[in-house]
Formats: structure tokens, C-alpha cells, sequence
């Protein structure tokens, strides 16, 4: 009886403990959060790939201190359902007036500001839709460097691109936008292979030490150095390309020529050299005689033009062209 009566004293405490009437008198105040305004900026945001977002919202904080605010925008792509983010999300910036250029594939997305008071860490929110878009499919591409690295620029210009409703802009940097850095080396070459009815839209980009692929679509990197090779012996040292008339590609690397014709990506890839006792110049041209895949230039023999047969694969035909 002791233990019950120990249990049941215990157990009205806490009953009238509970049901105390609270007699505090205390003040309560509203904490503000930093309001975002969006007036005339809040809506989707259509964006070609590689352009650039411009966004300057104003920001009110009553009662609060500006100084302590700090912002964070962030982009990810946009999911349906209960499917899984494909990509990961994205920190564009961490000021206020976001300039950034959109390195995202083509698709929806949402855009994100987050405003932060780093003192009692109440935050606000504001999400833009933003689409992206390729922006590349007519004008001028542009290789240019200094002695250690390239990069590329595109041109939209109403002389480029006799279209009605062009706008005139410069997408800069691309292949640094694209791959997060700089094609090492000097610039040595730009060029398209694309043929209609078929998948290979291809961009090349060389270097004296580097060379890429990238898509004509969207400039996103495909292949780059070693993987064009066939041969692990290869040396990377590529000197001029061009996609002929013919459809075949040409590449001398190192004073060889190497070639292909496909249209498959996987499959476009350089085996060994054509062999032969010749060195060339860094020039391609197209032939004109329809046993003839290209011209070059022989430096081992300047006082002829080598030309490499499309029914030949093992050896050099060489046309004389003295003057």
C-alpha cells in the first residue's frame, strides 16, 4: 500500500501542476523577413544556352537590418511527379543582381532566390521559370586565343544570318562555358562537319597540343584527345581539319593525314596514318578530281602536290604541279 499510495501522490502533482493558470505577462513583437520584389522581372525567363541571365530584384526589409542579408541563387531542373532530379542543382551566383551566363542543356528549369538574415536566419524565397534554348543554329563561330589557351565565340549578326527577326549578340567563351575551362594551347582550327538527313552535326576545335568535339546542337563536349584515336599510340598534335565535300574528314596530325567518312560519333574516330615518306604543311583543300579525297601540300617535296585517292588507302598519288 506505501508504493501505491507513492505512486498516486506523485501522479496528482503533476495533474494540478498542469492545470496551473499561467499569470506571465509578456510582450510579444512581429519579426519581419526580407521581401523580394519582383514587380515587372517575375516572370518565365526564355534563354538561349551560353546567354546570359540578367535579374536585379529590390529588396525591403522593415525593421531589419540589409546589411545582414545574404542571397543565393540557384538553378535546377525542373521534375514532374515522383521522378528523381536528372541533373544536379546549380549555384549561379551569390549576389543580389544575378549576371550569369546559362551553361544548362536545353530544357525547363527553375530558378531560385534565396535572401538569408545571417542574424536570426529567417529567410524568403522567390522561384522564376527559366527555359533554355539552343542559341547556336545560324551565324559566325569564332576561334581565338593567346599562346596557351582558346576559346570560341559566336556571332549573330543580320549580315551572318539574312533571317528577319534576328537580334544582333556575341555569345563569348563557349568552350569554357561548356567544358569549365579553356581549350589549352594555341588555336589552330574551327570547323563543322554536318550532313542532312543524318545525326552528325559535330563541331571540331583544335590546338597545337588539344583537340575536341562538341555538338553542333548545344556545344556540349563529346570527345576530346586521345579518345579520337584508334591507335594508344598516337600523338595529339593536331594542325588543320576539315569535313570535305565528299564527306569525308581530314585531320593532319603531326605531318600525317588521317581519315574518316561516317556518321555515326562513335564511330568517327582517326585509325593510323596514311602511310608514306611525307611530311605535310598544315593545309587542307577540297579535290577536284573525283578519284581524290584531298589535297595537301608535301613539304618534303614542294614542287608537288601529293593528293591521297579515295580508292587508295595505302599510299600517296602525287600530281605534279610545277609552275
Amino acid at each position: 500500500m506505501k508504493i501505491a499510495y507513492i505512486i498516486a501522490t506523485l501522479g496528482a502533482a503533476f495533474v494540478f501542476n498542469a492545470c496551473k493558470k499561467d499569470l506571465g505577462n509578456y510582450d510579444y513583437s512581429t519579426v519581419n523577413i526580407a521581401a523580394i520584389d519582383t514587380a515587372g522581372i517575375g516572370g518565365a525567363r526564355y534563354v538561349e544556352r551560353y546567354g546570359m541571365l540578367d535579374i536585379n530584384p529590390k529588396i525591403t526589409y522593415e525593421g531589419g537590418n540589409m546589411t545582414a542579408l545574404k542571397y543565393k541563387w540557384i538553378m535546377y531542373p525542373l521534375t514532374t511527379g515522383s521522378t528523381a532530379p536528372t541533373k544536379p542543382a546549380r549555384t549561379l551566383s551569390e549576389q543580389l543582381h544575378l549576371t550569369a551566363p546559362v551553361t544548362e542543356t536545353v530544357g525547363e528549369y527553375r530558378l531560385e532566390l534565396i535572401v538569408t538574415d545571417t542574424v536570426n536566419q529567417l529567410k524568403s524565397n522567390m522561384i522564376f521559370t527559366v527555359v533554355v534554348s539552343v542559341g547556336i543554329e545560324y551565324g559566325v563561330m569564332v576561334l581565338h586565343g593567346t599562346a596557351d589557351s582558346s576559346d570560341v565565340d559566336f556571332l549573330i549578326t543580320a549580315d551572318a544570318v539574312p533571317l528577319s527577326g534576328i537580334s544582333p549578340r556575341r555569345l563569348r567563351g563557349l568552350y569554357a562555358a561548356s567544358t569549365g575551362a579553356k581549350l589549352p594551347g594555341v588555336p589552330r582550327f574551327v570547323a563543322q562537319e554536318r550532313r542532312t538527313g543524318s545525326t552528325q552535326n559535330w563541331i571540331m576545335l583544335g590546338s597545337d597540343k588539344h583537340i575536341s568535339r562538341v555538338s553542333g546542337s548545344d556545344f556540349s563536349l563529346l570527345r576530346e584527345d586521345k579518345s579520337f584515336y584508334r591507335r594508344s599510340d598516337a600523338v595529339v598534335a593536331p594542325e588543320t581539319f576539315m569535313f570535305l565535300n565528299n564527306s569525308y574528314s581530314a585531320l593532319i596530325n603531326a605531318g600525317k593525314l588521317h581519315v574518316y567518312t561516317t556518321t555515326y560519333e562513335v564511330d568517327a574516330l582517326f585509325s593510323a596514318p596514311v602511310p608514306g615518306d611525307y611530311e605535310l604543311a598544315p593545309y587542307l583543300a577540297n579535290a577536284s578530281a573525283s578519284g581524290m579525297v584531298a589535297v595537301v601540300y608535301d613539304k618534303e617535296r614542294p614542287l608537288h602536290s601529293p593528293c591521297f585517292g579515295s580508292w587508295q588507302y595505302d599510299r600517296f598519288q602525287s600530281t605534279d604541279r610545277r609552275r
